[in-house]
């Protein structure tokens, strides 16, 4: 039935544009009658393309709809008809769509968060030291918070084992499972010194194990000041009060994604090459580019002209 709720969801808020009339099912007829009215399904792909919503994602709603139709005696044929399939195939040539904009968290006001962390004393040594190291291993790993924070899949999680530090005194992260990696080897997220810097994410990590509370190497890493896993809902809210106090505009634009949002537009900024882009943050396609702000892209552009006016390659 979920996926059915959510199709009425999208039928009732488009009711007036889609001309439905019966968004309500309870038999294989009317079911059937909903599916093969002119214009519905075709509508529906439309609105959720137009909604950025992946074809993937399309397809799913509209499965939901064979999965309610599989307790009925008559089940209809949901995605039958020629043009829809043809329409869900345009919608994956057209390439994944950008999610909601987020505003990019850069290293310039990544510092700026971290001082004022330091500043807030109601948050304890504990609260200080967790957020600097989630903060900036958010930023440096380019990570998705599935990666670092628990989630529904204990797979993903980010253990006490998942983390140690080399020899070199580089500091490495295993990702067992994340959202584009669910069977393959593990992928190693590794993180240098960076000597004298507020912003080394080893000394931040270091920092933050020392007052973490004492738990088996299968807990989650990161532990709010009760002692249990944090969350990302929780996570969210405290990253938007930190930019609330720092009288930072238009905190709701800002969430998680804020981190990998500046990491990559900072380093498309620098000239990065854009597949060492796409590796940092571990994006199996070009997706990343959605990432990169216009202001990343104008100075890169700033660049180009520059070495078009020299009349040579980057140095």
């Amino acid at each position: 039935m979920t996926g059915l709720n959510r199709f009425r969801e999208f039928l009732l808020a488009t009711s007036t544009l889609l001309k439905i009339v019966q968004p309500k099912c309870t038999t294989a007829k009317e079911l059937r009658l909903l599916i093969e009215r002119k214009g519905v399904l075709e509508g529906f792909v439309c609105f959720c393309s137009g909604k950025g919503l992946a074809s993937r994602s399309i397809s799913g709603y509209i499965n939901g709809l064979k999965h309610f139709g599989s307790d009925l005696d008559d089940v209809p044929d949901i995605a039958g008809a020629a043009v829809v399939a043809r329409m869900l195939m345009g919608q994956v040539k057209l390439g994944k769509r950008p999610s909601p904009r987020k505003i990019g968290i850069t290293v310039d006001l990544l510092r700026e968060m971290v001082v004022e962390v330091e500043c807030m004393d109601e948050l304890g040594l504990m609260g200080k030291a967790l957020l600097k190291s989630i903060f900036v291993i958010a930023y440096f790993g380019a990570f998705r918070i599935s990666e670092y924070l628990i989630s529904d899949d204990e797979l993903k999680w980010l253990t006490l084992d998942n983390v140690s530090f080399l020899k070199s005194g580089t500091m490495r992260f295993v990702l067992y499972k994340t959202k584009n990696n669910s069977s393959g080897p593990f992928q190693e997220v590794l993180f240098p010194p960076i000597p004298g810097d507020v912003l080394c994410p080893v000394t931040a990590i270091r920092e933050y194990l020392e007052l973490r509370p004492s738990t088996s190497s299968k807990s989650p890493f990161f532990l709010d000041l009760d002692g249990l896993p944090l969350v990302a809902r929780i996570f969210n809210e405290v990253l938007r009060s930190v930019l609330t106090r720092m009288a930072i505009p238009d905190v709701e634009l800002y969430s998680s994604k804020s981190f990998r949002v500046g990491a990559a537009s900072d380093a498309y900024a620098l000239n990065i090459p854009v597949t060492d882009i796409q590796a940092l943050g571990r994006w199996q396609s070009d997706a990343f580019m959605y990432y990169i702000r216009s202001g990343a892209r104008a100075i890169r552009a700033a660049l180009v002209q520059g070495c078009l006016a020299r009349g040579r390659g980057f140095s």
